[in-house]
């Protein structure tokens, strides 16, 4: 018992940087580990919006030319096909490789961050094994998600001033990546001015992002996001006219063939469009429903004209979402292995002491910090509401995982408590 509580003494005094970095290096084992046949499970090329990414990561790579609907990820695809020597092939797997290793890790910091060095390795082997996650194609998701859980890590770094500033970089650069982060973005903009128009009016102290000392921080922020903004309308790629129309039409589309159970064949080669057409008549303007465009959808009259379609739409969602939210992130690609892991760090808890048990570093944190993750974390799930439009699809949730794991911890480290205090009564 002596040793173990050395041990663990030991543990407390281990300056952060080396817990991170040992946290850093088990995650990126286990990846090697884990996923080293990872290739051989994702079909190439992939059925996914991913060969449209792949070919923005050409154009960058030979034009700096940046691809509209997603700059900084057609940039950091740009990067790895360099990298591959201009193998869209080998740049799909080493890209794959990256972002997952790269979710991984900053969820596993943030989890060190909040709780403990051991809360960090359960949150990082999580994200490794959410089965949705290591299996979808379309990495875009999966970057966006990384860069929302950055933003989390600058609201809990210590330069409070530079907080919030960085963290709002971080969520426009995700913005750059799937464009329905713009959501959450304008939703924590918006909670922001009313916090810091409640202090000015009710006279107390401004929070810690409206002071003085957060100016110069602000002032980078504003410059970086305003010349990045600039670079992507310059050498960006031409725009797609009528996108939110042809996407709503497109999955309504999906939803229908997959409601009225009929054949899936329907929808190759953009038969999406026949189907639209057909099922909504009088919507398309042309004839051929085959050749309509995007601006010939017209979305809003077919809302007004088939209210009981768009109704079916939404229910068919939502009973979508009921399975695919909790299935995001506890289908797990290993599932033995991960069992394995849960009994492990709920035998820890119960090892610890009570004040070992209560002192997360969540408590410790300001509570102007506290507040804004739950900020953050509700402004994130504003991305639900937005898939019962369009479509519930597993990787349309992949940006709430680290959310998800998070509350998952605390209520993991809640129980153990509640059973503690239970079993401790005489």
């Amino acid at each position: 018992m002596t040793n173990w509580r050395i041990l663990w003494e030991g543990r407390r005094r281990t300056p952060p940087y080396i817990a991170l970095c040992v946290l850093s290096l088990l995650i990126t084992l286990a990846m090697a580990v884990l996923h080293f046949r990872l290739a051989d499970r994702l079909p190439y090329p992939p059925q996914s919006d991913q060969t449209m990414y792949l070919y923005g990561a050409e154009r960058f790579a030979d034009h700096f030319i940046f691809f509209w609907r997603a700059p900084v990820y057609g940039a950091w695809m740009g990067v790895f096909y360099l990298l591959s020597g201009c193998d869209p092939q080998q740049c799909f797997y080493l890209e794959k490789f990256a972002s997952l290793v790269l979710l991984s890790l900053l969820v596993a910091g943030l989890g060190y961050r909040l709780f403990d060095f051991y809360s960090g390795v359960l949150m990082g082997f999580w994200v490794l094994n959410c089965k949705y996650l290591v299996l979808e194609t379309n990495g875009s998701s999966v970057m966006a998600a990384a860069l929302f859980t950055l933003s989390l890590h600058c609201l809990v770094m210590r330069n409070r001033a530079a907080g919030v500033p960085a963290a709002l970089l971080s969520m426009f650069l995700s913005t750059q990546v799937r464009s329905e982060m713009w959501v959450p973005l304008v939703f924590i903009v918006a909670c922001l001015a009313v916090l810091i128009i409640r202090r000015r009016l009710s006279r107390m102290q401004p929070p810690v992002l409206a002071t003085d000392e957060a100016r110069g921080y602000w002032a980078i922020s504003a410059v970086i996001s305003i010349g990045l903004a600039l670079l992507f309308g310059i050498r960006s790629s031409p725009a797609e006219s009528h996108r939110f129309s042809e996407a709503f039409a497109m999955n309504f589309a999906m939803n229908y063939v997959d409601r009225h159970h009929l054949s899936a064949e329907l929808l190759g080669n953009d038969g999406w469009k026949r189907v639209w057409a057909d099922a909504l008549p009088g919507v398309a303007k042309a004839g051929d429903a085959v050749e309509i465009d995007a601006s010939e959808i017209q979305l809003f009259a077919a809302v007004r004209r088939y209210p009981r379609e768009m109704i079916n739409h939404v229910g068919y969602n939502i009973r979508l979402a009921v399975l695919a939210l909790p299935a995001v992130f506890l289908a797990f690609d290993r599932q033995g292995m991960m069992i394995f892991i849960f009994v492990g760090y709920l035998c820890l808890l119960a090892f610890l002491k009570d004040e070992d048990v209560r002192a997360d570093r969540w408590n410790f944190l300001p509570q102007e910090s506290r507040h804004l993750v739950i900020i953050w974390s509700l402004a994130i799930c504003l991305l639900v509401p937005i898939s019962l439009v369009l479509r519930v699809v597993a990787r349309y949730y992949i940006q709430l995982i680290p959310i998800q794991i998070i509350a998952a911890v605390f209520l993991l480290r809640a129980a153990c408590r509640k059973v503690r205090v239970i079993a401790s009564r005489p």
